[in-house]
């Protein structure tokens, strides 16, 4: 129908000037539309082209493959051509399943890119918090020790330790360590030399040296003062001092490590990573290193926050799925009523409207709210739309 136009295939329609259906079934409306690549295709507008159907089977994100639905494509429908392309508006939402084939406007997809979003910023304040968490306990670790953000490991540490040997001899030179514990398995030995250590002088008129008690007798040395703590000193450190040093050890080790005032020897900590035991910083670091877990309260209650936020969006993607469940009578006059339910992982969205249609059935309104109950409170939405058809 038209100057020029041409139905050249059973089944084809062809109305418009210049316009071309030349395929079984095919249909071209509008001056100069061409509807020739497949059988059934059918080209809209004046211009419109259709081409060659291509099915997609799906795709690959992040290393993992998505099938699609409505893979079997047999013909093609187009409102343009190369070049000269048209956006396609008033599309209403369409169903999200893993099967279905409609088609889905720009909110619906706005409003899966907000939760993902929301999502990405949450995982982002997860890392950020881990690696604050490994670069306090490195501070805390003192002796060099520094925290590698990209491979999550402590590292570094070192700390000097001058040995003193059973005849309460000090070492001219420290002992470099690189593990918390070798540093404290030498302060404890170093305490119990000091401690077996009497002092007298050996040769009173020299007085180069001095012992105290004889052999298997021990004795204790009072009222001894602060000696000076430098890598020069020499002179003699007593029991508060040590004590002190234990302790500040002790605090620092956590765990429940405290110094016996007695022996003075220090207790192991017990330090719980993931609900495993262990009796030696080393140890607990490694587990710390492995994974982080039992990072701490603060995780946790971001790890809530997360899954708290999670919820929220699921529920919202219920309630928009629930509203594109919704379908009105279109016909002239009719007021019509719809509601429908949806549920994804686990969170229900429910959505209820009314729809009216025109006796001329040129003027479309719908009005519809949402409820998505559970979660910390529940959620409501209400939309609306208007429509008006020209031709």
């Amino acid at each position: 129908m038209g100057a020029g136009s041409q139905a050249l295939a059973d089944g084809a329609t062809a109305i418009g000037a210049n316009s071309s259906a030349t395929t079984a079934n095919s249909t071209a409306i509008g001056n100069g539309a061409q509807a020739s690549a497949n059988d059934g295709d059918v080209a809209l507008g004046a211009g419109s082209v259709t081409s060659t159907v291509v099915n997609t089977t799906g795709t690959t994100i992040n290393g993992t493959n998505y099938t699609f639905a409505g893979t079997n494509a047999t013909s093609t429908v187009s409102v343009g051509s190369a070049g000269n392309e048209r956006t396609v508006t008033n599309v209403a939402a369409g169903q999200i399943t893993a099967t279905s084939t409609d088609a889905v406007n720009g909110s619906q997809l706005y409003a899966t890119n907000q939760a993902i979003e929301a999502a990405n910023q949450q995982v982002t304040q997860l890392g950020n918090n881990v690696n604050n968490l490994g670069t306090s306990t490195a501070t805390t670790l003192g002796g060099n020790a520094t925290y590698d953000a990209k491979t999550g490991t402590i590292s570094g540490f070192t700390q000097n330790v001058k040995a003193v040997d059973a005849s309460g001899n000090v070492a001219d030179n420290p002992t470099q360590f690189s593990t918390v514990s070798g540093a404290l398995t030498q302060l404890d030995q170093n305490t119990t030399n000091l401690a077996n250590a009497a002092v007298k002088y050996d040769d009173p008129s020299t007085r180069t040296s001095v012992t105290l008690g004889n052999a298997g007798t021990p004795v204790t040395v009072n009222n001894v003062a602060n000696g000076e703590i430098s890598s020069a000193s020499k002179q003699a450190i007593n029991g508060s001092q040590l004590y002190n040093t234990a302790s500040t050890v002790a605090s620092a080790l956590g765990g429940g490590a405290a110094l016996d005032p007695t022996t003075g020897k220090l207790s192991a900590p017990t330090y719980t990573v993931n609900n495993a035991n262990y009796d030696n910083v080393g140890g607990a670091i490694k587990a710390l290193d492995d994974r982080f877990n039992g990072i701490g309260g603060s995780i946790a209650n971001l790890q809530s926050q997360v899954s708290n936020n999670l919820k929220e969006a699921r529920k919202g993607i219920a309630s928009a799925m629930a509203a594109s469940a919704l379908r009105y009578d279109d016909r002239p006059g009719k007021v019509s009523a719809a509601a429908g339910m949806a549920v994804y992982h686990r969170q229900v969205g429910i959505a209820a409207g009314l729809g009216w249609t025109s006796e001329d059935a040129k003027w479309r309104a719908n009005l519809a709210g949402t409820y998505s109950p559970g979660g910390r409170k529940p959620d409501f939405g209400v939309m609306g739309g208007l429509s008006y058809t020209f031709n």
